[in-house]
């Protein structure tokens, strides 16, 4: 007698039961067959596929001696198979329905642990050792899902109590963002911070330092000077405060910010400091009659008057400027403004600090600032105190103000920081598996500072075939996963359009205590330069660009993008913006 396996028992019943058919098959794959029973379910496979209808031994027969199949070595194997079909092997339906499933999920592990293998001995040409939890868990996670759909008549009960189900969600400490939101995030979600921006023709006034010149220009204007190495101060409530980076944004939908005879055109995440804390011109746009009755916006005169927003329905072009100060505001056409580092670390460690004080257990993953910088910040927004000011505070004084804040909430905060871009979700997911385990600690909402310095647990890095785009999409999606998987929402940001000027990771510089190099420069360290010693204040993630090796005539040599910039005759000039060779470059001494 010929023993039966059931390999064999599901190849026969695929042919013989077609209630078992319509139920078994989307669910195998024909990877999960080995030698000749995988040709025969692709014969099969196919023939449903095409026609709709089981096939009997005699069709099987036929369309095996015309395919690429019918010259293998064990063709008579497989057609003894085959004429075995017209005897059926019936066997009870639920029993046959729960073995196949088992045999399903056993195949796609045998596979998936098949495949982690490869890729820990480096033959994966495009994943890393980071996808194998999540092969891992999709092999797992096979089963035979018995709703194959939403029945508009017989699941109106089911919708009914869908509509009426209240949402778990994690509200804001703004009333403003809770009622745009209808009442806070929802779990398994992930959250993008945007920063807010301007049309290049907004006033600003500015100073420029080597002239000892004030005056008012267009804000687009800075780019310009910035290139041909001005040093620029722009007007805010906290004084001069110095300008670092341009950055343009393209096109935006237009919102047209009012405030007495003061006008400025912007996109709908510029943030404006009002009577009721920063709000966004969309926030101010969809504002309730009754709240703008108590919205009042400051401005250069010191006071705070009253203005509204409307949306214009145009495109405008959005650019944004990077002032180094702690309150990262400036003055807009005369009304004060937030620049693009609310978007990131500032807005996220408000959202972080207003948890802590709603009682909410939150982590926040840092891989741009260290650690302390970031409490230094929560600090800030939980104990009243200026940032500054912080250092000034004795030690019972803020051993007090910690106390108090810890008598009047029952929520932790986490602090973890990894290097920029070496960390990405399987990072995450084992360290919130360690807290749960060493510190019974299991956070109510995670925040990941930020999106573009993660690293892709999918994607090795970028290379000829992976584009900036793609690298960032899978980053979000694995984030998405995360908040799912652990039911929490996760908040992050983006940098948009911020290009930078690349050198060699490996290129040396001078620091406070002594060389380093680029790759090694973190947010606080500080850098020599022609001005003396500058703190850095952002580290972007490493990406691919063509490299250019220049060397001078006294035999210095520097690795560079072509647009990265030198200092030309008070002009900054790039290979890309005009930089040959005879130029004169500064150097040391």
């Amino acid at each position: 007698m010929t023993d039966v396996s059931i390999e064999s028992l599901i190849l026969n019943n695929l042919v013989n039961s077609e209630p078992y058919t319509r139920k078994a098959m989307p669910h195998i794959k024909p990877e999960y067959f080995t030698g000749s029973q995988r040709v025969i379910y692709e014969l099969i496979l196919d023939f449903i596929s095409k026609y709709n209808k089981l096939p009997n031994s005699s069709v099987l027969d036929i369309e095996f001696q015309k395919s690429n199949a019918a010259v293998r070595p064990d063709r008579h194997e497989i057609l003894q198979a085959i004429h075995d079909f017209a005897t059926p092997q019936p066997a009870e339906h639920d029993w046959l329905v729960d073995s196949t499933e088992k045999w399903c999920k056993d195949r796609a592990v045998h596979l998936a642990v098949m495949e982690a293998i490869s890729i820990i001995d480096g033959k994966s040409a495009d994943k890393a050792e980071g996808a194998i939890p999540e092969i891992l868990n999709k092999a797992l996670s096979v089963t035979f899902d018995t709703n194959v759909g939403h029945d508009y008549l017989e699941n109106a009960d089911r919708r009914f109590d869908f509509y009426h189900h209240v949402e778990d969600k994690i509200e804001f400490d703004l009333d403003m963002f809770n009622q745009i939101t209808n009442g806070g995030v929802p779990r398994k979600t992930l959250n993008i911070i945007l920063a807010g921006c301007v049309h290049p023709d907004t006033k600003i006034v500015v100073r420029i330092t080597s002239l000892a010149v004030e005056k008012e220009i267009k804000i687009g204007e800075v780019k310009a000077l910035l290139e041909n190495g001005y040093t620029l101060e722009v007007s805010s409530p906290d004084g001069w405060v110095k300008i670092s980076d341009f950055i343009d944004k393209g096109q935006w939908d237009e919102y047209s910010f009012s405030c007495n005879d003061k006008n400025i055109s912007c996109n709908e995440n510029h943030l404006f400091q009002s009577t009721l804390g920063w709000m966004s011109a969309k926030d101010i746009f969809n504002a309730q009659e009754v709240t703008l009755s108590k919205l009042h916006f400051f401005c250069d005169t010191g006071r705070y008057e009253p203005g509204t927003v409307i949306k214009t329905g145009k495109k405008i072009p959005i650019v944004d400027i990077h002032v180094e100060h702690n309150n990262n505001r400036y003055y807009t056409n005369g009304i004060s403004s937030h620049n693009t580092g609310v978007g990131k670390s500032l807005g996220m460690c408000h959202l972080a600090a207003a948890d802590l004080s709603m009682g909410r257990d939150v982590l926040y993953i840092t891989m741009e600032m260290a650690e302390e910088r970031i409490a230094e910040r929560i600090d800030a927004n939980l104990l009243d105190v200026r940032i500054d000011e912080l250092k000034n505070l004795s030690q019972a004084t803020f051993s007090s103000k910690i106390k108090n804040l810890s008598d009047r909430t029952k929520g932790k905060i986490v602090i973890k920081e990894y290097p920029t871009a070496s960390a990405h979700v399987g990072h995450f997911r084992a360290l919130l598996h360690e807290l749960k385990l060493k510190k019974k600690f299991t956070p109510d909402v995670i925040y990941i500072d930020y999106l573009n310095i993660c690293a892709s647990s999918r994607i090795k890095g970028l290379s000829g075939s992976v584009n900036t785009y793609s690298l960032i999409k899978a980053i979000a999606e694995e984030l998405r996963g995360l908040a799912v998987e652990f039911n929490v929402p996760i908040w992050s940001a983006t940098q948009t359009n911020r290009n930078g000027y690349c050198l060699d990771p490996l290129t040396i510089v001078e620091t406070e205590y002594g060389n380093k190099r680029l790759n090694e420069i973190v947010v606080g360290d500080c850098i020599k330069s022609n001005t003396g010693f500058n703190e850095v204040v952002t580290v972007f993630p490493k990406t691919k660009k063509k490299a250019y090796r220049i060397t001078t005539s006294s035999g210095k040599t520097i690795i560079c993008s072509a647009d990265h910039k030198f200092p030309v005759n008070d002009i900054d000039k790039s290979i890309n913006s005009g930089l040959k060779i005879g130029d004169s470059l500064v150097t040391l001494n």
